[in-house]
């Protein structure tokens, strides 16, 4: 057998196998730009793969033999990183099936070709798509039995792993997971932007019952507080609020008449839920007088308004969960017990309301002034600082009126089982007027005609007594003695009856009688001696007497 000459190894230009532009074209983005980089990690070698120098497997194993030790250079080393799996270089037999690939379709070969596996039909995707919507919010276990039950030949595995495959529009369609919890986590629903906002134009309110238990006002049990914020909407500012013991359109007004009162702010658009303490005709009139235009999220959906919500859990975590009482649904049932039953012992104390309400303004100034909001970057008060301020014309003539709609009688005005009359009111007679009345005083009713216009103020009527004073008085002791004499006389009765009774202490007094001698006896029960007790016959002489009888 001859030498082998070895002669120097030229290489050659990269062969450029055909490949399908349009297939190309309609890969995604990514596939197309990992299969630029490993054509770049793989020419290295892909040039002695081609001409049939080397092998793949050959060339594929020095490839990464030079990458172990470190000699190739940077930006190939680089490559071979982002290629590969977690930060690593690929394998060598990686390397070797991208060769290949490329040696047999170009650069179509280089990308991935992931299909997974294939699902075969079950037959009864209907079945389940059906059981998934039923309002009884059926798992893949139920949904398995009730297909095999029907005849259906599926396992558990088969109905999980369909249900797995489904969007979520399905998992949590609304007929399955309810309107409430469909609304919260799935219907879309639109951010709204407040860049274009100036501070102190919108505030946004929502009452909610304070997870704590203080000390009741009047009866001092324990009590859980309804607090009703207002926030503004830009700066995240906490102008006011308000605490009562439910939610209510006082409540309500107090709580943005409050906020007014602190800063002298009216603002223009006031947001608040759908409840009836918000969405009362009181608090609608309460707005209009003051130019407040009234604004209402979707209804159930808390994202709407979602500014004080997320104040309320700020609330909550950084400044009730370090007070005794807290109550919340994260509190563990049994301390909130014992909690309770050391408050009944009077071994702990609760919280005055008194004592709240400084904690809760210590808590706003901290809220505004120092602790750093998220969103906006900073204090809300730096935001705050930047207020055009709006003063109320008349806050207290706002507040606190309601209107309803009568008809005027005689020159009077019926109204809540009170009266009220006027002259004015002679020339609208069998006519509709609008009563407007303080919720504070029911002294006097302002009377306006249908279009708001001012008509006159009605006092309320006096009315006389049905009796004069001193005969209701009169009246009232007569009455009074009355009973008095009945309660005597049932007195009475009762210890009348109870001296029928024989208790078991004259039972006992009785006996002892018996057993002493009869003169004893005697004197303990009459208080004689017996010197003035006549003597006592015997027997023989009392026969004797009987004997001797004159008939």
């Amino acid at each position: 057998m001859g030498n082998v000459i070895a002669t120097p190894y030229t290489p050659r230009p990269l062969p450029q196998p055909a490949r399908s532009d349009d297939e190309w074209a309609r890969l995604p983005e990514y596939k197309r730009e990992r299969a630029e980089m490993r054509l770049a990690l793989i020419k290295v070698e892909l040039d002695k793969v081609v001409a049939g120098v080397v092998s793949a497997k050959s060339a594929a194993q020095h490839l990464r033999a030079m990458i172990d030790a470190r000699r190739v250079p940077e930006h190939t080393l680089a490559i071979a990183k982002k290629v590969g799996r977690a930060g690593e270089p690929p394998s060598w037999q990686s390397i070797e099936r991208w060769l290949n690939g490329y040696r047999d379709a170009g650069m179509l070969g280089l990308v991935d070709r992931y299909k997974g596996r294939q699902r075969r039909a079950l037959g009864c995707e209907a079945r389940i798509l059906y059981y998934l919507r039923h309002g009884a919010k059926n798992d893949a276990g139920n949904i398995t039995k009730f297909l095999q039950q029907e005849g259906f030949d599926v396992t558990y595995g088969q109905v999980r792993r369909y249900i797995k495959t489904l969007p979520a529009t399905e998992t949590h369609h609304q007929s399955r997971v309810g309107q409430l919890e469909y609304n919260s986590r799935m219907r879309g629903y639109v951010r709204r932007a407040t860049a274009h906002l100036p501070v102190g134009a919108c505030y946004q309110s929502d009452g909610n019952l304070m997870p704590i238990h203080l000390a009741h006002p009047v009866t001092g049990k324990p009590w859980r507080p309804e607090m009703t914020p207002c926030l503004d909407v830009v700066s995240r500012y906490w102008v006011g609020y308000y605490i009562a013991e439910s939610e209510s359109a006082i409540g309500t007004m107090h709580a943005l008449g409050d906020s007014i009162r602190r800063e002298n702010h009216v603002p223009l658009d006031f947001q608040a839920d759908n409840g009836p303490g918000f969405k009362a005709g009181l608090v609608q009139r309460f707005l209009e007088n003051l130019g407040i235009t009234p604004h209402h999220p979707r209804p159930r959906n808390p994202k709407d308004n979602g500014y004080v919500e997320r104040f309320h859990g700020i609330l909550k975590n950084e400044c009730l969960k370090r007070l005794p009482g807290y109550c919340g649904k994260d509190a563990n049932p049994d301390m909130v017990k014992a909690f309770l039953r050391d408050v009944r012992n009077k071994e702990q104390q609760l919280l005055t309301l008194a004592q709240f309400y400084e904690i809760v303004e210590e808590f706003r100034r901290w809220y505004n002034h120092e602790r750093a909001h998220g969103e906006i970057d900073c204090a809300p008060a730096a935001l705050w600082a930047r207020l055009e301020r709006n003063p109320p014309i008349d806050l207290d003539a706002a507040m606190f009126w309601d209107r309803e709609e009568r008809t005027v009688s005689d020159c009077r005005i019926r109204f809540a089982n009170r009266e009220y009359s006027a002259p004015e009111l002679i020339q609208w007679n069998t006519k509709k007027v609008f009563v407007e009345f303080n919720l504070r005083s029911d002294a006097m009713v302002r009377v306006l005609d249908l279009s708001g216009r001012w008509i006159c103020d009605a006092p309320r009527t006096k009315e006389s007594p049905y009796r004069f004073s001193s005969i209701m008085e009169d009246r009232k002791q007569f009455n009074l003695r009355q009973r008095l004499k009945t309660i005597e006389r049932n007195r009475e009765e009762m210890e009348a009856r109870a001296g029928l009774a024989v208790t078991h202490d004259q039972v006992l007094e009785r006996m002892a009688e018996l057993e002493q001698p009869d003169g004893a006896a005697l004197e303990k029960k009459t208080g004689s001696t017996s010197a003035n007790v006549p003597p006592v016959e015997s027997r023989s002489e009392i026969e004797l007497d009987i004997l001797n009888t004159d008939y």
